[in-house]
């Protein structure tokens, strides 16, 4: 059966973290999830901080908290067990986890400089 994104899909989220990394670019972001939900064709994401790893290992806060997806653009979405999920977006090359509260893989927020 195929994933649906919904509201109540999407609430299990709150207080977990989203992952996003783009090889293309060579990019990698990670957050705090406030808040996951769909607007129109958008799923909007609001974090309580968001952070990019630099060339030189650290993460660094960024000042904008929010992110956005056109649904339309997802190419795959993809259960991992334990509650998180995967998708990918067509064309740019950029994958994204959402990771539930108790997920093991969690980026410590005192490792983030400028929070």
């Amino acid at each position: 059966m195929p994933l649906v994104v919904a509201a109540e899909n999407l609430d299990r989220f709150r207080g977990g973290q989203l992952r996003i990394e783009n090889p293309v670019e060579r990019d990698c972001f990670f957050g705090r999830l406030k808040c996951v939900f769909v607007e129109g064709k958008t799923l909007r994401v609001e974090l309580v901080w968001f952070a990019r790893l630099a060339d030189d290992g650290q993460w660094y806060a960024l000042e904008d908290t929010s992110y956005a997806i056109n649904l339309g653009c997802l190419s795959t979405i993809q259960d991992l067990g334990r509650g998180a999920i995967r998708y990918w977006i067509r064309g740019i090359g950029e994958c994204g986890t959402f990771f539930p509260v108790d997920w093991r893989c969690q980026l410590d927020p005192s490792q983030v400089i400028g929070l």
